[in-house]
């Protein structure tokens, strides 16, 4: 009865919280309806509006709880900011942060995990730039076991058979995306060392520090491409 007590809360929480997002969104939306399309000056209004929704989803998704639930509403929206963003301000050049990353520099609400990945054909190694894509990453943040540290994911690594067929890359996620529980259960991987859940979009090209297999380590360039084997 106290399990199916919980599940009930759960779920009257996860209600609130969509009813409320639809309540507080659609009231956003009419006022970005609202604004002249060929007046200039609403071009930042517009952005400003869509953080406003950005900020909105964050406080909701705090208030009722919902962890890592429904995280494709809060990766749409971080898809049309940065979308809006690109339009208003097309000459911004991202390369010097993409450099820092390849530097390994993790800011205080960051820090680095270790995203595991297969491949049947991962004796060829540029079999596995079709796992480095973008839309690739969106799908690693949910389906792939995701360590915390580089002894978890070396031991993980040791218990697999043909080690050709297993890479892993390291990479820089904010502190706030990740989730160590899923309802109140500490998460394992299948040989029970402790991993962790990432949100949707949590995983961003430009913050892949390095890609990991046979032992040898390779940077990777912003468009997934594997680049030199660091150390040679």
């Amino acid at each position: 009865m106290e399990i199916e007590s919980k599940s009930l809360f759960i779920m009257a929480e996860e209600k609130r919280y969509l009813t409320d997002l639809h309540d507080r969104l659609e009231n956003i939306a009419i006022r970005i309806r609202g604004l002249k399309s060929y007046d200039v000056a609403n071009d930042e209004k517009i952005s400003r509006i869509v953080q406003e929704a950005v900020d909105v989803e964050d406080v909701l998704r705090k208030q009722y709880k919902v962890g890592v639930r429904f995280n494709i509403i809060r990766h749409q929206l971080a898809n049309l900011k940065e979308s809006i963003a690109r339009v208003l301000h097309p000459d911004n050049n991202a390369m010097p942060v993409v450099e820092q990353r390849f530097a390994g520099q993790v800011a205080d609400d960051e820090r680095l995990v270790y995203v595991y990945l297969f491949n049947t054909q991962g004796g060829v190694l540029k079999t596995w730039q079709n796992l480095l894509s973008k839309r690739s990453l969106i799908e690693h943040s949910f389906n792939r076991p995701i360590y915390e540290s580089k002894e978890q994911i070396d031991a993980a690594m040791s218990l697999r058979s043909m080690s050709a067929q297993h890479a892993y890359i390291t990479i820089i996620v904010k502190k706030d995306d990740i989730s160590r529980t899923y309802n109140g259960n500490e998460l394992k991987d299948v040989q029970g060392l402790p991993i962790v859940r990432l949100r949707q979009g949590a995983l961003k090209m430009g913050n892949i520090i390095n890609f990991t297999h046979m032992g040898k380590e390779y940077r990777i360039s912003p468009e997934g491409q594997l680049l030199l084997e660091l150390g040679c």
